[in-house]
């Protein structure tokens, strides 16, 4: 992932480069994203969308974002209150704990370890 961006302080463009991504949110409204400036270019790219009841990431059933074509995309995952819509209510720490175990040995073998 590379994020270009003016520097926090010096306002001079800035490009950094990250193996991993985080991006810890709570459940917004699925349009909510619309706000958030990476998941926003995500929705962008075609790289994710909306599960069909519009409240979170359409996601399967590893947790992976689908893309605008519906395909699976392994090195995207969305865990816990975006996934709502797909899931129920992944609210709290037990269910999004069961969830990050359950999903664990599949994220692996698309990381080759």
């Amino acid at each position: 992932m590379t994020l270009k961006s003016n520097g926090p302080r010096s306002g001079e463009p800035a490009v950094r480069h990250f193996d991993w991504v985080v991006n810890c949110t709570g459940l917004d409204p699925g349009t909510a994203w619309r706000s958030n400036p990476f998941l926003n270019a995500l929705a962008d790219r075609g790289w994710l969308r909306l599960d069909p009841t519009g409240i979170g990431v359409h996601v399967g059933s590893h947790c992976e974002a689908l893309d605008a074509a519906g395909n699976p995309q392994p090195t995207l995952r969305a865990v816990g209150p975006p996934t709502a819509g797909v899931f129920g209510d992944p609210l709290g720490v037990p269910f999004i704990s069961a969830q990050v175990r359950r999903i664990l040995p599949d994220v692996l073998r698309t990381l080759d370890c």
